[in-house]
This record gives structure tokens, C-alpha cells and sequence, in this order.
């Protein structure tokens, strides 16, 4: 089990700017603030594309702290602030990745079995329920926490860290999924 990060961890920013559309921020239509233990993060709505956007963004080391942390995953003896126990929710986790595989990613692709990929799988639920229809699936997420958890859970093996910053093999995917992920890609076209 992962130990809890102290309370006194604190988030570390890096400077962003510009939407994932390329507007400037600056002119950003409405601002909010969410508040955590570890510090204020502010979003941005972007007046030209509609997304919110972080600004200034939580550093990548920071975002891996923080999803390790029993603050945000939670844990027998902690209720995190994202979930209260993320380790014991996994079958209902399983029951939802079911329904999203056959609503909304299976219809979608063009073969079978598909090459898929998940950037920011966590216990890689979704690519699990995936594996079992027959796809070919790769999980990558910045969290060591959530591999391990995937391993012990679903028998997948994840990459760790930032996909923009590893030596991922060059190859093809039918689908390359990113969820809530998203919202943490701070260079959308690169990505």
C-alpha cells in the first residue's frame, strides 16, 4: 500500500497561456477556482472554442503526487477528496467500462480485433472490458499507483509516465483513447 502524501504537499504550477485552440487566456469569457488541500486551480473558458482550460497548469510531478496520494485516491482507513476508496470501487468501475465499450467505442471501430490504446487508463478498467471482446490493448498513465492497481486487478501491464515524454514503440492504433486525461494535455496539437 502507498502511504498517504503529507497534507502540507502542495501543488507546483507551471505557466499556460494559451487555449488548446491557440486563443490567448487573457481574454478568457469566465475564470473559476476549485480549491483542494493541496491548492487553488483556476480554470479559464476559452471565448473562442468553449473549453475550459487550466491556467496556470499543475506541473506533471505534481499531477503524479497528487493521483498517487490517498488524498486523491482514498483508501480502507482515508476517504479522498476524488473518491472515497478508488481500490474497493474497481467491479463497479468494470460494470461502467462495460456499458461505455459497447455504446460508444465498439461501434466505432473498423476491425476486430482492434489495436487500442488508453493515454491515462488508471486500473485500466475500460481496456480490460476491451481485452475481452479480443482488441489488443496498451494502457499508459502517470500514476504508479494506478499501474500497479491495473496489474493486480486486470492482468495489464501499463506504461508509466507522461506518453508525450516516453520512448512509446511507433505503431498504429485503431483507437487511442483519452478521457479525462484531456484536460491535462498541455500542447493539444503535439499530443
Amino acid at each position: 500500500m502507498v502511504e498517504s502524501i503529507p497534507s502540507q504537499q502542495q501543488f507546483a504550477f507551471q505557466s499556460q497561456s494559451v487555449c488548446i485552440c491557440g486563443a490567448c487566456l487573457d481574454s478568457a469569457v469566465h475564470s473559476r477556482v476549485v480549491k483542494h488541500h493541496w491548492g487553488e486551480i483556476c480554470f479559464h473558458l476559452c471565448w473562442r472554442c468553449g473549453s475550459w482550460c487550466q491556467s496556470p497548469q499543475v506541473t506533471t510531478d505534481s499531477l503524479v503526487a497528487w493521483y498517487d496520494s490517498d488524498l486523491y485516491q482514498g483508501s480502507d482507513g482515508h476517504s479522498g477528496v476524488a473518491y472515497d476508496n478508488y481500490e474497493a470501487d474497481e467491479f463497479q468501475r468494470l460494470a461502467e467500462a462495460r456499458d461505455r465499450f459497447s455504446r460508444y467505442i465498439a461501434p466505432w471501430l473498423s476491425r476486430s480485433p482492434a489495436d487500442i490504446q488508453e493515454i491515462g487508463c488508471a486500473s485500466g478498467s475500460l481496456l480490460a472490458i476491451a481485452r475481452q471482446a479480443g482488441n489488443r490493448v496498451t494502457g499508459v498513465d502517470l500514476s504508479s499507483r494506478f499501474a500497479e492497481q491495473a496489474r493486480r486487478f486486470n492482468q495489464l501491464e501499463v506504461i508509466v509516465g507522461d506518453f508525450l515524454q516516453l520512448p512509446l514503440p511507433v505503431r498504429a492504433f485503431d483507437a487511442v483513447l483519452l478521457f479525462g486525461t484531456a484536460s491535462n494535455l498541455r500542447d493539444l496539437p503535439k499530443a
